[in-house]
């Protein structure tokens, strides 16, 4: 389904921590986000940025799932956490300035949105660059555990 509310709504994050331009589509089970490496952005260096940036664009892209299906249940959006990622695979080492991804999170294990499990790709056009599987916690913690 196209979605009409800002990535800044979704997530818990804010400012120059906001990686992800937009979301394109969200389902039950997957979402589709957008993103262009921007001039003066936070990471960029010598017109580019390493390519290990799209583990955080995936853990933007659940979180945005995560802060999507909340609002829809008039919840609050919460802090998530990336618990780890496995499988990871960067296919290039370097991502130019006002280049376009696309970065999809598709749920393998819904833990509640406590505990889940996401295969997660970015792509230039339709070229897969990085894909990893990643672990991600959202709930209660304990007091000082943050």
């Amino acid at each position: 389904m196209p979605v009409e509310v800002s990535i800044e709504e979704l997530i818990p994050h804010s400012g120059q921590s906001v990686l992800l331009d937009r979301v394109i589509a969200v389902s039950e089970t997957q979402i589709h986000c957008e993103v262009m490496v921007k001039p003066g952005g936070l990471y960029i260096k010598e017109g580019g940025v390493g390519a290990s940036i799209c583990i955080e664009w995936m853990a933007q892209a659940i979180a945005a799932y995560a802060g999507f299906h909340r609002r829809e249940n008039s919840e609050p959006i919460q802090v998530g956490f990336l618990v780890s990622c496995r499988c990871a695979e960067l296919l290039i080492p370097w991502l130019e300035v006002n280049q376009m991804f696309t970065v999809r999170a598709k749920v393998l294990r819904d833990g509640g949105m406590q505990m889940g499990s996401f295969k997660c790709e970015v792509l230039a056009g339709d070229a897969v660059v990085a894909r990893a599987t990643l672990n991600v916690y959202q709930g209660p913690l304990s007091q000082g555990a943050v």
